[in-house]
């Protein structure tokens, strides 16, 4: 079978699963089967990608995009004991037992083995009991939206963006299944921020919503990977197409004939 992932509305999964499905296999069924009434979507009609935007476009979004006050936790083994000392938990004494849950992912190698090494980073600094499980993405996932997780750690990979609106909205809104609070003032900080459309005035905006997002949320990231995709010989040739808010949304393959 085909499947097709898609991060776009108009993306059309099914047209492009036909698509690839066209060319692997070519000249396998001598007729055309009728397509009965309510089968698959008709192939994409955006089939090539968009312009690409010209230089004084894409001079609109250049500029510093860096932010000391959003700047990562740094490592800090020792304040880390001051506060758990502080919540009551002196050497990690009386911490609750917990697990960290991730899955061996497709998209990023060494990731059982990248959680193996934090759970002994913690146990070695903090003196936290903590057992690495790895399982079933889809079920874990599903765990996670159910909330049977809480109280857990919950590690996987995540695609890049130059927009995190999704992240802060899954964080923090009250119908996300995923949030991380439920304060309604990070709610309407996080409407106010999603808001702004205007290119000019929303790294503002972005700025004072991942602020706060920043001070209440517990997701962090340990490591960045540029993942090589389509390096194949049957591969002509593999185009991004520009100004996705993935930068692995989506793309332009050429197969070799």
């Amino acid at each position: 079978g085909v499947v097709v992932l898609t991060n776009v509305a108009n993306g059309n999964p099914g047209g492009r699963a036909r698509q690839v499905a066209e060319v692997v296999l070519a000249g396998a069924f001598p007729e055309d089967e009728e397509e009965e009434e309510g089968g698959a979507p008709p192939a994409a009609t955006d089939a090539e990608p968009p312009e690409t935007p010209s230089p004084a476009t894409l001079a609109g979004y250049a500029g510093s995009y860096y932010s000391p006050e959003l700047d990562a936790t740094p490592y800090d083994p020792e304040r880390a004991r001051e506060l758990l000392a502080e919540a009551g938990y002196p050497g990690g004494e009386g911490y609750p037992a917990f697990t960290l849950y991730t899955w061996q992912a497709s998209d990023t190698p060494f990731m059982v083995e990248h959680a193996e090494l934090i759970a002994q980073m913690w146990q070695d600094n903090l003196g936290l009991d903590v057992t690495v499980e790895a399982g079933q993405n889809v079920s874990i996932r599903e765990r996670v939206r159910n909330r049977e997780l809480d109280g857990h750690v919950y590690f996987r990979s995540n695609e890049g963006r130059w927009d995190g609106g999704s992240l802060v909205r899954s964080m923090h809104y009250l119908d996300s299944s995923l949030r991380q609070s439920e304060d309604p003032e990070l709610v309407r900080i996080a409407d106010e921020g999603l808001s702004v459309m205007d290119p000019a005035l929303r790294q503002e905006a972005y700025n004072k919503m991942y602020q706060a997002s920043w001070e209440e949320h517990y997701s962090f990231s340990t490591i960045y990977t540029n993942l090589p995709f389509g390096l194949s010989e049957r591969i002509d040739a593999y185009q991004p197409w520009p100004l996705g808010p993935y930068p692995t949304a989506l793309w332009t393959l050429t197969l070799h004939q």
